[in-house]
C-alpha cells in the first residue's frame, strides 16, 4: 500500500510527537480502522502516516534537512521489488517480523 501511495519505498521516520506549521492545510484519509495517511490539501504531497493512538511515520521529504537522518532498517522486503537494494549493514524485516 504503502509503495503504491508513493510511487516506490517509502523513506519514512518514526516519531512519537511532531508540531505543523500550517495544520491547516494538512488532510487525513482513515485508510484502516488503526491508521492514517495525512497529506497537504493544497499540494497533494504525502506527509505522514498515523498510526493510532499517537505515533507518526513521517516521510523524508516533509524535512527541509534531511541531513540528520541515516538509514536505520527496512520493513515489509519480502515484498520488495527485485530492483530495490539499499546499501549498508542494517536489519531488514519480512512482514510477518
Amino acid at each position: 500500500m504503502c509503495r503504491r501511495w508513493n510511487g516506490g519505498p517509502a523513506l519514512a521516520a518514526a516519531i512519537g510527537s511532531v508540531e505543523f506549521e500550517g495544520a491547516e492545510h494538512i488532510r487525513r484519509y482513515a485508510s484502516s480502522d488503526w491508521a492514517e495517511r495525512g497529506f497537504c490539501g493544497e499540494c497533494g504531497t504525502n506527509l505522514l502516516y498515523f498510526l493510532k493512538p499517537a505515533r507518526y511515520i513521517m516521510w523524508m521529504g516533509a524535512f527541509d534537512d534531511q541531513s540528520v537522518f541515516k538509514l536505520v532498517g527496512e520493513i515489509y522486503t519480502e515484498g520488495k521489488p527485485d530492483g530495490y537494494r539499499f546499501a549498508g549493514d542494517h536489519p531488514r524485516h519480512a512482514e510477518m517480523d
